[in-house]
């Protein structure tokens, strides 16, 4: 499975549809979350955007669950590595932000994420990361860079200097 998400279809289901995993979501999303923060950040989007049906999972939600799976069942040996080379006095902190524009089509709020790592010419070390919904809806890919990099400056960036 190249990806851990299904692409969307534009076709909502009716919240009475149930989804037949309704019963064990919660419990595997949890196990998924576990790991995905350990050593699986690429997980932590699919993971979230799961987390957030778990009231109002349906048949759409089982067949995500099970990409999502089949996703982590392929890509075993991929893990978060961080190697260290250099002397402390050669290392710099590198904050890398990204967003999208209304990537929630529910709500059409867009998606922040960072990646704050010790960074230097034979080190790359990550130290933390978010992927987190935004609190507002942006109009333009602009406003959405914007605000993760004003959140990412805010409570990563300035605290770990």
């Amino acid at each position: 499975v190249p990806t851990p998400v299904l692409s969307s279809s534009g076709n909502a289901e009716p919240l009475a549809a149930g989804g037949k995993l309704s019963n064990i979501a919660a419990s595997v999303l949890m196990e998924l979350l576990h790991c995905a923060r350990m050593a699986r950040w690429d997980l932590l989007r699919a993971i979230c955007t799961l987390a957030a049906r778990v009231t109002k999972w349906g048949a759409s939600c089982d067949k995500a669950l099970h990409r999502l799976m089949s996703y982590v069942n392929s890509t075993v040996d991929v893990v978060l590595e961080g190697r260290v080379g250099d002397q402390a006095s050669d290392l710099h902190l590198a904050l890398y932000v990204d967003a999208d524009v209304a990537g929630c089509s529910d709500t059409n709020r867009s998606t922040s994420g960072l990646c704050l790592a010790l960074k230097g010419g034979n080190t790359f070390f990550p130290l933390a990361y978010m992927s987190k919904r935004q609190s507002c809806v942006s109009i333009s890919t602009a406003e959405a860079e914007l605000v993760a990099a004003s959140e990412a400056v805010r409570l990563f960036g300035l605290p770990a200097q």
